[in-house]
């Protein structure tokens, strides 16, 4: 299924589009719980959910909706693939999913990214033409708790398509135009171009923000980047659909019980 024109315009213009309500809000308070279950017993997580706590802007669990069918679910929402899929030709592939918490005593993470001219890798490209757009690589943000105004996801609008350097002064506090901050709710899912100069704002709440990320490329590419982080887990194929397990693989011809879950819910 096509992107409408609304959904194609802003993309181009902004570099992001904001899903709402892809995610029911039942299904948000469970992996919420979830989520803090882990996090708070990080000592004894179920294999092969594994954790990196190194960075100074979060931590993260990795491979966890190998374990809890409501994050397969997520990652094979029919909202958001029909829009990635939009945007990939019928033929997106998720590679990395990830779930982050941050706390007050995090750091924010500064304005990174942004094109600035010349070639676009082709891992990362963004390309429009004959009325239609076509990105090799997008992101996907999915928040299990409601953003205040002013911590909502950061970004330069348009940058993903710029051709000067980047001003080094712009900041991640300053001010709509040049930098906006978009308001997010639980279940709202936010995609973008990696190519987009984005960051988050230190967190302040005393509440924990829990964010689920998700990361597309385009199926029939090798991704440039080799990691043993990167989907599919061989290991544990059995503990997910084979649904998923195919939109975690490369496409070689070997997708037709994704072909046929795409068309059954109007993606394909």
């Amino acid at each position: 299924m096509k992107l409408n024109d609304f959904e194609k315009w802003y993309f181009d213009l902004k570099g992001y589009f904001v899903i709402k309500k892809a995610v029911p809000k039942k299904d948000i308070i469970n992996m919420r719980r979830i989520a803090k279950s882990w996090f708070d017993s990080s000592n004894n997580l179920p294999k092969p959910i594994h954790r990196n706590f190194n960075s100074p802007a979060a931590k993260f669990l990795y491979n966890f909706h190998y374990v809890e069918k409501y994050f397969e679910n997520l990652v094979l929402n029919k909202k958001i693939l029909r829009f990635i899929n939009g945007i990939q030709k019928k033929n997106t592939r998720v590679y990395d999913v990830a779930l982050a918490k941050s706390t007050k005593e995090d750091s924010e993470t500064k304005l990174h990214s942004g094109f600035e001219g010349g070639f676009q890798d082709p891992n990362q490209q963004f390309i429009v033409a004959n009325n239609d757009i076509f990105a090799s690589f997008v992101n996907v943000g999915v928040s299990l708790v409601d953003i205040p105004d002013n911590l909502g996801f950061t970004c330069v609008p348009g940058s993903h398509k710029g051709n000067f350097k980047i001003p080094k002064n712009i900041t991640l506090y300053d001010d709509s135009p040049t930098v906006a901050n978009v308001p997010i709710e639980s279940g709202d899912a936010i995609v973008f171009t990696p190519l987009l100069r984005h960051g988050a704002r230190k967190w302040t709440e005393n509440f924990p923000r829990y964010t689920v990320f998700m990361r597309f490329i385009y199926a029939k590419q090798f991704h440039s980047n080799d990691s043993d982080r990167w989907l599919p887990h061989e290991k544990y194929k059995k503990n997910i659909s084979q649904e998923l397990y195919e939109l975690e693989s490369r496409d070689q011809g070997q997708r037709a019980k994704l072909e046929t879950f795409l068309k059954n819910n109007g993606i394909f």
